[in-house]
């Protein structure tokens, strides 16, 4: 399972996320992502440029098939959190936690 939405130290308290099984394709983390509370924000706000959600989406992406491919022996991956540029500039992932087994 991969999900994706709102981060940070308050992740588990306000549950705003979106669940993909892998695999699911760009368009699928598009649509999804769309449905998160958050979503409003990916397009700018307050002056805000828009939010790379394209590089997001790819990242989610390539996610899934890590966790799908048995040669990684990836049990849990927690990227938290993913921080988005403005719109063509990419994504960063400031912590991560891997679990292989």
């Amino acid at each position: 399972m991969v999900a994706v939405g709102d981060g940070g130290k308050y992740v588990e308290i306000f549950r705003d996320t979106a669940l993909l099984l892998p695999p699911f394709s760009k368009d699928d983390a598009r649509r999804r992502s769309a449905g998160c509370r958050i979503a409003p924000l990916f397009a700018g706000v307050r002056g805000e440029q828009p939010m790379d959600v394209e590089s997001l989406c790819d990242a989610a992406v390539k996610i899934g098939a890590l966790m799908l491919d048995p040669a990684a022996r990836v049990m849990s991956l927690d990227l938290n959190p993913v921080l988005l540029d403005s719109a063509g500039k990419g994504c960063v992932v400031v912590d991560a936690v891997v679990f292989q087994g």
